[in-house]
């Protein structure tokens, strides 16, 4: 499967429209597997903390940051928008998923809506598209809240990095 996002930053009426929104992640794209191709565009609300950041310097693994007396460094901070397609939200072996995702396109005009992805229950999708790991996330019964869930999982710390994170109210 190919994700196929755009990498610019944002613009002022994308981040116009994130503010009006209260949107605090915004994903559009397609998604390709085979011959099937289906655009989605998808706002999300959730407030995340990322806290407990760890990752590699130098070869050698590090928490959080270290700034030395009148020094300096650098962090990198990326986006993995591949976990939008995630069959789990907490498995450090999750799989990229697709059909399920593809299938919820019900009226089938190639552009995956949340409001359609909320009418897919977790528990009807079939076991050849799933199953969809929710660990010991409550609340998430639909594919619209799991990739929901999902949306808080995207940041990464010093490229590979972990954080844990978790919901803000």
């Amino acid at each position: 499967m190919n994700v196929n996002t755009d990498a610019s930053l944002a613009s002022e009426e994308d981040k116009a429209m994130m503010l009006e929104e209260g949107y605090s992640v915004f994903v559009a794209g397609t998604a390709t597997k085979g011959m099937d191709s289906k655009s989605f565009s998808w706002g999300f609300t959730t407030n995340t903390l990322y806290a407990n950041c760890k990752g590699e310097v130098g070869g050698i693994e590090r928490e959080g940051i270290a700034i030395p007396s009148g020094g300096t460094d650098e962090v990198e901070l990326t986006i993995h928008g591949d976990h939008f397609f995630y069959d789990d939200l907490q498995s450090p072996n999750a799989k990229l998923r697709f059909n399920a995702i593809a299938n919820a396109d019900l009226d089938k005009d190639g552009n995956i809506a949340l409001e359609e992805l909320a009418r897919i229950q977790l528990i009807n999708i079939p076991a050849a598209e799933g199953p969809y790991g929710t660990g010991n996330a409550s609340g998430v019964n639909n594919l619209a809240q799991y990739i929901s869930k999902l949306s808080q999982t995207v940041g990464h710390y010093r490229g590979e990095g972990e954080c844990t994170s978790s919901s803000v109210k």
